[in-house]
């Protein structure tokens, strides 16, 4: 599709599974604003960070690679990290999680 150039409309995208829903234009501002708000409050910010960074490493690294950095990442580091337990705590109480604010520039490398 990205070779292609061409426009993929919304039922299309979803039929593809590159969406997972599909709103009303007049709609979308408020649905993109919740979803935003709903991993802030949820989501840990060490794992977001993380993802993030991950997924710009992987643009240059085979498929190997970045498995292996995936399997080492999440199940030795981010596995040990206070968010880890946090969230089984917040499901397990249901209650929303209190994770602690990520510091920016914190090396994903540096063992947590």
């Amino acid at each position: 599709l990205l070779l292609s150039g061409r426009v993929v409309l919304s039922e299309e995208a979803a039929t593809l599974g590159l969406v997972n829903r599909v709103v009303p234009a007049d709609e979308l501002l408020a649905a993109a604003l919740e979803y935003a708000r709903d991993i802030a409050r949820n989501c840990s910010p060490a794992a977001m960070a993380n993802i993030k960074a991950q997924m710009y490493r992987a643009a240059e690294q085979t498929l190997d690679q970045a498995r292996l950095e995936s399997v080492e990442l999440w199940f030795t580091r981010l596995k040990v990290h206070p968010d880890f337990s946090e969230g089984i705590s917040s499901f397990m109480d249901k209650r929303p999680p209190r994770f602690a604010p990520w510091i920016a520039g914190t090396s994903v490398a540096s063992p947590f």
